[in-house]
């Protein structure tokens, strides 16, 4: 999966890999865990959806994702550091 943040008014764009699929980082722990089921579905929305969504709304889907246990919830957290490092 790849996931593609565009950065401020220069055009810059980070893209960010994860493994293939979310799924295999294990199902979701928790029933509200609606932020996983979210980025599970962005992974299989076309590439235009994708590359359109605001960064807020992709970092606040994160940031929730991060809350949540396991694998998933390690990945959503290593994803926000990233952006962080990278002023985004």
């Amino acid at each position: 999966m790849r996931l593609k943040f565009r950065g401020g008014g220069n055009g810059e764009s980070l893209d960010i890999g994860f493994a293939e699929t979310l799924d295999a980082v294990g199902p979701a722990e928790r029933e509200e865990d609606w932020a996983l089921s979210l980025l599970r579905s962005l992974q299989k929305a076309p590439k235009e959806i994708v590359d359109r969504m605001d960064g807020e709304l992709l970092k606040a889907v994160l940031r929730e994702a991060a809350k949540s246990e396991g694998d998933a919830g390690a990945i959503a957290r290593l994803a926000l550091s990233l952006l962080e490092r990278c002023g985004r």
